[in-house]
């Protein structure tokens, strides 16, 4: 058979080429499990505030992009 490895690469399953990763080799359990040894009642999550996002409010105004004009020289006082 000409193409004999075609066929046998073909049979050799796709995770045997790729890497895999360790995932949780030791199998601890994940935080907030119940056999976890994180405990949730000593350290309970934390929030900063609450956020929230209304689309219908009306939107800030631009502030101007041409720069301020420079200030003028006071005018000279006339000679007497």
């Amino acid at each position: 058979m000409k193409y004999g490895w075609l066929l046998g690469l073909a049979l050799v399953p796709y995770g045997l080429l790729v890497p895999q990763s360790p995932g949780n080799p030791n199998g601890d359990a994940y935080i907030g499990q119940s056999d976890s040894s994180y405990d949730k009642a000593a350290n309970p999550p934390k929030t900063a505030g609450v956020v929230t996002y209304n689309p219908y409010a009306p939107l800030p105004p631009v502030a101007s992009t041409t720069p301020a004009p420079a200030p003028m020289a006071p005018a000279p006082t006339p000679v007497r």
